[in-house]
């Protein structure tokens, strides 16, 4: 995995229209100077002057936040009778069938979705991009996934209501489970990213 690499897909999300440009230990904006940090692979696109946002991240910044993940899957399964596993399967089935190259996973969390990717669908030619507004969880999501799924080519944090892509960059965005988090125009957002 190599983020910077990548760097032509990301936009700015302060100024939406500059392209970005890696320099020492962070990624700059050519348009407005913009800068974002890069820290193991991870790129970290969060407006830390944002108030709403801060109180929003309140919840993802607890120590605990990787454990409660996985306490609600097992709510989930218990609940539903449904693995998380299963209910995936049953979700994507069609999602296989699209032959998408190029896959942006909103909300990727500590990587399921990956792994349901990973085990489905032929990777060859395949670029996979993960997201999530938790750092934390996409620490995980590095440590768990880095070296050993080659598709996935990036990895930032950002908000799914303020996306560092520029339009029609994925001919897949896929999600599960979160979107009670977005606010009402995340579903525009998504279908700005895709190409088809």
């Amino acid at each position: 995995m190599n983020n910077l690499k990548s760097i032509e897909t990301y936009r700015c999300v302060n100024c939406k229209v500059g392209t970005l440009r890696k320099k020492l230990d962070f990624i700059i904006c050519d348009e407005c100077q913009s800068t974002y940090a890069v820290e193991n692979d991870l790129v970290d696109f969060l407006d830390s002057t944002d108030k709403d946002l801060q109180k929003q991240l309140k919840l993802y910044s607890l120590n605990d936040i990787v454990e409660r993940y996985k306490n609600f899957l097992i709510w989930l399964e218990k609940t539903f009778k449904i693995s998380d596993q299963k209910l995936r399967r049953d979700i994507f089935q069609d999602v296989l069938k699209l032959k998408a190259k190029t896959i942006l996973v909103v909300g990727a969390g500590l990587g399921d979705d990956l792994q349901f990717l990973r085990e489905n669908l032929d990777s060859s030619d395949l670029v996979v991009h993960a997201q999530d507004i938790s750092k934390i969880m996409m620490k995980e999501l590095v440590k768990r996934f880095k070296g050993i799924y080659k598709p996935l080519v990036a990895v930032n944090v950002s908000n799914a209501d303020n996306l560092p892509y520029f339009d029609e960059t994925f001919d897949l965005v896929i999600h599960f489970g979160g979107i009670n988090y977005f606010d009402n125009r995340s579903d525009r957002k998504s279908t700005r990213l895709n190409s088809s």
